[in-house]
Order: structure tokens, then C-alpha cells, then sequence
């Protein structure tokens, strides 16, 4: 009966190895120069320019990832209600919803929800709450679920960013100093200045792109995911988070899965 909710999370699994394989394309494709502007004689600003945004594939992909986890969370819950009534369609199958609560009073307001389950089943769903989680609801992966599909629906394709995660640039005379800190959190917009050049005298009219040699690379991911959340949640790759995001649904389907029929 829950095999439908495990086949939402297989789902939502391939919706990440597409993702993974469309920004590889992307970046394959080399969507940004550098631009070398002088500032003075000799000092120059290395600039991104960007010539082709994001895929919107990627907007579209991750939408489709996040609703299947949703709705295998919701399938896991109306399986887990038929099971424990005995009645397929179970009683107020159209109310069935998996709530998801930043606070008790919340959750209150969510329960009549899953008001027909067992009183055991109710308390397990309470406990991983996000207004439950340590050390807050930041770090939470029901949380995310909930506002990464409030997110998605109002800005979409806006929701992504190349992260900068390495960068280093070399000059035959002279020296690069970046900045920006490869420590930091920088997501690359087209115009981005990020490094400076000093090239030493004698001076000619040699494009300094010539002379120096500059490489950066970046990842995928949601500003805002990456940069709200506790830790560790906010230290990994956003397909590290995804995927903890798919074993965390899977780990409930099965627990419902193996829990219900002794709730009867």
C-alpha cells in the first residue's frame, strides 16, 4: 500500500541527478568571461560577465522534486489512516494533510488534519516538528519542505545562484588579490567584480588576460536555503541537503509503513 509514497521519493531522487546533469551542461557550456577593465595604469578590475542565465529547467526540476516529497509525505499519511481505520478510502480522506508547524498553537490549528489517526501516530508527527527541532526549526528538514514550496511559488527561477567556492588568480608580473573571501558565501551576478590586478612596470599595451592567468569555479545552489539555515544544514552541497532532505521522507514513509498496522 505505501508503495506509492516510495515512489515519489525515487522520484524526487531522479529529479536531483537531472538537476546535477543539467548544471553540469551549463557549466560545460562556459556561460561566463571575465571582463579586465582598467582602473589605472598598470591596475585593472577583473569583472563576471554573465552571457547566459540559469536553465529554467533547473526551476522546473526542483518544483517536481519538491512536490513528490510532499505528497509522499501526504500518501504515507492517508496509507497510515486506511491501515489503522480498516476502511479504504479512510474517514475525512479529502481533510488528510501531513502538517507541518513552526509552533504548538500551529500545530493545534493543523491537528484536525490527522484528527481521525491513532493518538500514537499524532504524538510521532508532532515530535518532528519543526517547532520541536534543535536548535530551532532552522535546522529542520520539514520546515524546508514547507518554505522551499512557499519560496518556489512566488519567485521560481529566482530561488538559484552560482555560488563561488574556489578561486585564484596568478599574474607573470604583478600580483591578483581577490575580493572575495572563498570562505564566504558569494553568488555570482553579472557585473561581479571580483579580484584586482597590479601589473609591474614596464607596462605595455598587452591585454592583461594575456598575462594573467585566473580561474574560479561554483556550485549550484539556494541563497536562501544555504544561508538561513543552522548548522549543519548550511555547511553541505545543496544536493548533500537534497538528498538528506529524500532519506528523511523515506525514513518516515517506512516508520508509518512498519508502525501503522500494530495501531489498528
Amino acid at each position: 500500500m505505501f508503495e506509492g509514497a516510495h515512489a515519489r521519493v525515487r522520484r524526487a531522487a531522479e529529479h536531483r541527478d537531472a538537476i546535477a546533469k543539467v548544471w553540469s551542461a551549463y557549466i560545460d557550456a562556459e556561460p561566463r568571461r571575465l571582463s579586465f577593465d582598467e582602473e589605472d595604469e598598470g591596475s585593472y578590475l577583473v569583472t563576471v560577465i554573465t552571457g547566459d542565465p540559469i536553465p529554467v529547467e533547473v526551476s522546473i526540476l526542483f518544483s517536481e522534486w519538491l512536490h513528490n516529497l510532499r505528497a509522499a509525505l501526504d500518501n504515507s499519511l492517508y496509507f497510515a489512516a486506511a491501515i489503522e481505520s480498516g476502511h479504504n478510502p479512510p474517514p475525512h480522506a479529502s481533510a488528510l494533510q501531513f502538517p507541518i508547524a513552526t509552533s504548538a498553537g500551529d500545530f493545534s490549528k493543523q491537528r484536525n488534519r490527522i484528527r481521525d489517526l491513532s493518538q500514537a501516530t499524532q504524538d510521532d508527527i508532532e515530535s518532528i516538528q519543526p517547532y520541536n527541532a534543535q536548535p530551532d526549526h532552522l535546522s529542520n528538514i520539514l520546515y524546508w519542505v514547507h518554505e522551499l514550496a512557499r519560496l518556489d511559488r512566488h519567485r521560481h527561477h529566482h530561488l538559484f545562484g552560482s555560488r563561488v567556492v574556489w578561486m585564484s588568480g596568478v599574474a607573470d608580473r604583478g600580483t591578483v588579490s581577490p575580493l572575495i573571501d572563498n570562505n564566504d558565501d558569494f553568488y555570482i551576478d553579472d557585473g561581479l567584480i571580483v579580484a584586482r590586478i597590479q601589473l609591474e612596470p614596464p607596462y605595455s599595451d598587452t591585454e592583461p588576460d594575456h598575462r594573467v592567468r585566473f580561474d574560479m569555479t561554483c556550485e549550484l545552489d539556494i541563497p536562501e536555503w544555504r544561508g538561513r539555515a543552522s548548522s549543519p544544514m548550511n555547511r553541505v552541497t545543496l544536493a548533500d541537503r537534497m538528498q538528506r532532505v529524500e532519506d528523511f521522507v523515506a525514513h518516515h514513509v517506512v516508520y508509518l509503513e512498519e508502525t501503522s498496522p500494530t495501531r489498528t
